[in-house]
């Protein structure tokens, strides 16, 4: 009896997670476009180490679920860390001084309102779940400046000492992906030039993440990460891709659903392998 008790708890909490705050959502498995429950899905993610978990950086409701499956996880007994887009990996300091409990919120927006100007408050509620339950918060994020450097003058531009930290960041994408990133231009048309330096661009990101998990994880074996990032970047042919380049880390991406960019009857297993939807949505779309 003893020993089926704390696995009836977590399973009791997963069961309310997932649902709380977040009535009008649901998780799709997308392989078979089924609901998944709360719990079979923590029982899913197991054999990942790294859950890709994406965002649209102004929508709070995005945040709310990432925090759930955060929660998720945490109930279920997975040691796990929160890789966050919004830190830079030189902030790693200030990061692990507000998981130890030695650092105020006022001290650690200074360090968040650096690099990131989106609202505080979309992250303080996930912030402060890691800080209360000792999970350690990493930074993921280059210096935006060498990101800048990029896109105005391309991946060659940045010295011997840049590149070492980018291994592999060149604009070797898949169709798929140079749609999606041509897209995001909002220009078909653009010339080659300023295309590969935008890619490159867009590769420096996903790359040097990629690189920050995977160095993470490798040195933490028993530990698991959810990564949170925009979700152009946590498509399976983005970060991921780069994941599954450096690394034998298993993975699963989770993606909210966006209306005239991720919609859930539209995404396939080569984008993603779970979806947050809007529930009413959903039963508009199968009732059509």
């Amino acid at each position: 009896m003893k020993t089926g008790r704390p696995a009836r708890l977590w399973l009791l909490a997963a069961l309310m997670l997932l649902t709380s705050g977040c009535a009008s959502m649901k998780v799709v498995r997308v392989m078979d476009d089924t609901e998944v429950a709360p719990a079979r899905l923590a029982e899913w993610l197991r054999p990942s180490r790294l859950i890709l978990v994406g965002e649209a950086h102004d929508e709070m409701r995005d945040h709310e679920m990432q925090l759930a499956v955060i929660r998720l996880l945490h109930a279920a007994g997975r040691d796990i860390a929160i890789g966050m887009e919004m830190f830079n990996a030189e902030d790693q300091a200030a990061l692990d001084r507000w998981a130890a409990g030695t650092m105020t919120e006022a001290e650690l927006f200074a360090v968040y309102n650096r690099n990131w100007k989106v609202p505080w408050r979309n992250y303080r509620e996930i912030l402060l779940y890691a800080r209360v339950n000792g999970i350690p918060v990493v930074g993921m994020n280059i210096n935006r400046e060498v990101v800048h450097q990029v896109f105005k003058s391309g991946f060659g531009s940045l010295t011997p000492e840049q590149r070492k930290m980018l291994p592999g960041a060149r604009c070797d994408v898949s169709p798929a992906y140079e749609a999606f990133i041509r897209k995001t231009v909002g220009d078909h048309e653009i010339k080659d030039a300023a295309f590969i330096n935008f890619c490159e661009a867009q590769m420096v990101w996903d790359v040097f993440m990629a690189a920050t998990a995977t160095t993470y994880l490798d040195a933490h074996p028993g530990r698991a990460m959810v990564a949170l990032a925009g979700s152009g970047h946590v498509l399976k042919y983005a970060m991921p891709e780069q994941v599954r380049r450096l690394s034998n880390i298993p993975y699963a991406v989770i993606l909210p659903q966006a209306h005239g960019w991720f919609e859930h009857d539209k995404i396939g297993a080569l984008e993603a392998d779970y979806m947050l939807v809007d529930r009413y949505e959903f039963l508009r779309i199968d009732g059509e």
